[in-house]
């Protein structure tokens, strides 16, 4: 898959990390990338939906 620097693929709402984004054998670089997309995917969503405090 190609990713984009947040983890972001081409299909929108898709994101993607570790193994099946970048191949490395690494469960500290794939967290790493899912900590990534996690932040990415909580902005991409609150620009929707605003969250109410």
């Amino acid at each position: 898959l190609v990713i984009d620097d947040h983890q972001r693929t081409s299909i929108p709402g898709l994101y993607a990390a570790g193994d099946v984004a970048k191949g490395l054998d690494q469960i500290s670089h794939a967290m790493g990338e899912a900590s990534v997309a996690a932040t990415t995917i909580r902005n991409d969503l609150a620009k929707e939906r605003p969250l109410l405090r």
